[in-house]
């Protein structure tokens, strides 16, 4: 039957399939992924506007963190220490038995709000350690309500 109808070639259809599969698979859904990422990214942080604030107060906190266990079963032992001891050879000890150190400090900061223009206080953690009052901080403030901040601009 020569000019009749073309032969159903299985092989090229099963090609097809793959290589239709691999793309939706490994680069447009991932692609979608992104761009929805990207998307909330835009819309939460566009609704703050960076502002400098001035810390009030500082407290340093230390902490000593310690993982056991498997990656399934993973437990963290965690201990409050005196930031003093840092220097000190009691933290080389604790190093050597595998514990990891943390200092962050607790700052109260006085910022303007660009909703009203109002002097605010607000709170938070900032993972630098050597902070003193009278430093200046950026912080996110938002552009919509006046006591709504983020300290991890």
């Amino acid at each position: 039957m020569s000019g009749g109808h073309p032969v159903y070639d299985h092989k090229k259809r099963l090609e097809w399939f793959r290589s239709a599969e691999f793309a939706i698979r490994w680069r447009i859904i991932p692609g979608l992924f992104l761009a929805a990422a990207a998307i909330a990214y835009l819309y939460f942080y566009s609704g703050f506007a960076e502002v400098t604030a001035v810390i009030t107060s500082v407290e340093r906190s230390c902490v000593a963190r310690k993982s056991k266990g498997t990656l399934k079963s993973r437990r963290v032992e965690t201990r409050d220490i005196d930031c003093a001891l840092l220097e000190t050879p009691l933290a080389c000890d604790l190093e050597r038995q595998g514990f990891r150190f943390d200092v962050s400090s607790d700052v109260t900061f006085n910022y303007t709000s660009p909703v009203n223009g109002r002097r605010l206080q607000g709170f938070g953690t900032v993972g630098e350690a050597d902070l003193a009052p009278g430093d200046r901080i950026r912080i996110g403030a938002s552009t919509s309500k006046p006591h709504v901040y983020m300290v991890d601009w």
